[in-house]
């Protein structure tokens, strides 16, 4: 059966594997920056006191932080294009057939958001901003757009099959999805708010809330990621036979 490994694959110790990785990279840089270079790494153009660096501060000019990062989103990256294509397998092998046309498009839709995001986080980190501004922005803006629609379209998702699944344990990590999603828009609308008034007022320590917004950008897109990753194990969504068969049981019982 086509995506059988779906069923087989270690992901609840592959995921976190994989997602720990920059989860890592994300603390060494930030203590390592405050331990070594507290003064260089929390400097701004407005000359004020700040008490966190941002990650292209912290991640993206000194060694031996900058090589840590770098290793560390580098080599999670193929797991994450792995694990984007097995949900796109798990998704199509767990939809019944008379679902599968409206389905199958935002799927591959989702999918191709995934690839984008962790295509922008790729590039996000192979460029600095010192080394190419225009690109290191742009992968920056893109990155997070995709980010945000990859989130809105899987929770989109899951809301469609468990309407026709009614499973309780998809019903629980859809919930923990939507509570990820919307803090990963408070962290969002926060780092924007803060990021505008340092720019405007250059008040101490408002650089450091961004900063802190970025952190927790980090650790939900980690987090979410993590949750999708455990839906591909064998206690996420049941197959769309076995899901026929339970439709076909309950129809019976009712008779």
């Amino acid at each position: 059966m086509p995506g059988s490994y779906i069923d087989t694959f270690p992901w609840k110790k592959f995921g976190p594997g994989v997602l720990s990785l920059p989860t890592f990279g994300l603390f060494f840089c930030v203590i390592y920056s405050l331990r070594y270079y507290f003064e260089e790494a929390n400097a701004t153009h407005c000359n004020v006191w700040n008490f966190l660096p941002s990650i292209s501060a912290a991640a993206g000019s000194r060694e031996p932080q900058m090589s840590v990062w770098w290793y560390c989103i580098v080599l999670h990256t193929p797991g994450r294009y792995f694990t984007a294509c097995s949900h796109l397998v798990y998704y199509n092998t767990r939809t019944t057939e008379r679902w599968k046309h409206v389905n199958y498009p935002w799927i591959i839709t989702i999918l191709l958001f995934n690839f984008v995001e962790i295509t922008a986080l790729l590039l996000l980190t192979l460029v600095t901003s010192t080394s190419d501004f225009g690109l290191h922005k742009t992968s920056f803006i893109t990155f997070l757009f995709s980010s945000v629609a990859y989130m809105l379209g899987t929770i989109w998702l899951h809301t469609s099959l468990y309407s026709h699944t009614a499973q309780a344990k998809l019903g629980v990590s859809l919930r923990y999805k939507k509570m990820l999603f919307t803090f990963y828009l408070c962290c969002l609308l926060g780092a924007a708010y803060f990021y505008w008034r340092h720019n405007t007022y250059c008040e101490p320590s408002v650089y450091s809330m961004f900063s802190l917004c970025e952190y927790l950008l980090v650790l939900t897109n980690v987090g979410f990621h993590c949750n999708a990753v455990l839906d591909l194990t064998p206690t996420g969504l049941p197959s769309s036979s076995s899901s026929d068969a339970i439709r076909r049981r309950i129809s019976l019982d009712i008779l």
